[in-house]
């Protein structure tokens, strides 16, 4: 039998605001990014989503389910053909930790083009860190943009 060298991986890209889309964190720049990762480690692209998750949490959310219901029915261990899930970053997972947490069990190895955790026990707790420090950044931004906006009215 032969051994499979590369896994098959699912590439997620999202973006949260137009902002997001014109800074550098475009869907086509993660996906070239992602594409590339793949590439270089030896994997192949199981298939690409693109989430423009602005404004509407109940389409954010529709979208988050359409990524979740393919990696259960496609992964490995259910006889698919998908070993993970490729982020360009933490913060590009979603906007709450429960979309970390429901990306976090979905049994399928979890990458990230810019930030790198080992799969064992300090670097599960390294990626926990990540994700909770990602959260504060993404509150904090949050909370700014609202302010902005109050003052723009009140101007």
């Amino acid at each position: 039998m032969k051994k499979r060298e590369g896994k098959k991986y699912v590439l997620v890209a999202r973006v949260s605001s137009r902002e997001h889309s014109e800074e550098g964190y475009s869907l086509e720049a993660q996906v070239r990014a992602m594409r590339d990762w793949c590439a270089k480690h030896g994997h192949e692209v199981a298939r690409v989503f693109e989430l423009a998750a602005i404004g509407n949490r109940k389409h954010n959310r529709r979208l988050l389910a359409e990524v979740l219901d393919f990696v259960r029915a496609n992964r490995r261990s259910n006889g698919g053909e998908v070993d993970g899930i490729v982020f360009h970053t933490t913060e590009r997972v979603g906007d709450t930790l429960t979309d970390i947490m429901l990306i976090n069990d979905q049994g399928v190895d979890v990458q990230f083009v810019q930030e790198t955790c080992a799969d064992d026990a300090a670097g599960r707790m390294t990626w926990a860190m990540i994700v909770f420090v990602a959260r504060f950044y993404a509150e904090q931004l949050g909370e700014q943009v609202k302010k902005e906006m109050v003052e723009r009215v009140g101007a």
